[in-house]
């Protein structure tokens, strides 16, 4: 959680901020000059202006990935806007998940030539065999949507739920497996009731990394949980 270090060979050499209790590395000025990595990537722009001094007072290469929330996190505190740009000015590069992210960094002062369009992989070594998929309407007969992400506005959940009450209408036994949590679960499950979608709609909650995997292998088809982009591609988006 914050900052990595990479030598010139891709071999990653230490994660800082593991654990809670080492959430703010005072230290980190020493542990830089000490490991001499050949560069420091921020994960999160505001662990960026949070750690801003620091990397200023190492003074070597580093670069900042934003990831969505980063981009308006903060941005009502006084003065905040304006440690960000500081940031955009020393960063030798920063990156962003999506290309609306890209667009919004730009908006926020960020110099164009120094935004990269960075998507976020899938981490396939979990998986080194490729998952086995049910034909919809195989197995169980039931054709499963599945979406994986935080019950937030923006992952579109309610346009989702809003197209599948017109699936149904021809294919009734379609499911949306919906796996996550988030502040929008009530308004979620207010929306299915209201929809009529209770037996259509599964709200699974957080789940390890193990029951997702299971998921995956039943789903037919994957919801992409991000309705800002204009285009998705598969392996990208936020």
């Amino acid at each position: 959680m914050g900052t990595s270090t990479w030598s010139s060979n891709g071999r990653h050499r230490e994660k800082f901020t593991t654990e809670p209790e080492e959430y703010f590395p005072y230290d980190l000025v020493e542990i830089l000059r000490r490991e001499n990595p050949d560069l420091v990537h921020v994960y999160y722009g505001h662990k960026a202006v949070k750690y801003h001094a620091m990397l200023t007072a190492w003074g070597g290469p580093w670069i900042v990935s934003f990831h969505g929330v980063d981009v308006v996190k903060f941005f009502d505190r006084e003065g905040y806007h304006d440690q960000m740009r500081r940031v955009f000015r020393d960063a030798q590069l920063v990156l962003g998940r999506s290309e609306s992210l890209l667009e919004k960094l730009e908006d926020l002062g960020c110099p164009r030539e120094k935004l990269r369009l960075n998507r976020t992989p899938i981490p396939m070594m979990s998986a080194p065999q490729p998952l086995p998929r049910t034909p919809p309407g195989e197995g169980d007969g039931h054709w499963r949507l599945l979406q994986a992400c935080r019950l937030v506005e923006k992952k579109g959940i309610l346009t989702t739920l809003r197209a599948l009450s017109e699936v149904v209408k021809t294919i009734p036994n379609f499911r949306y497996i919906l796996c996550g949590n988030g502040p929008f679960r009530d308004m979620i499950v207010s929306e299915v009731g209201r929809l009529g979608l209770g037996d259509n709609v599964q709200l699974r909650g957080w789940l390890s990394q193990a029951a997702l995997a299971e998921e995956f292998e039943k789903a037919a088809y994957f919801s992409p949980p991000e309705r800002t982009d204009r285009i998705f591609r598969p392996g990208g988006g936020s």
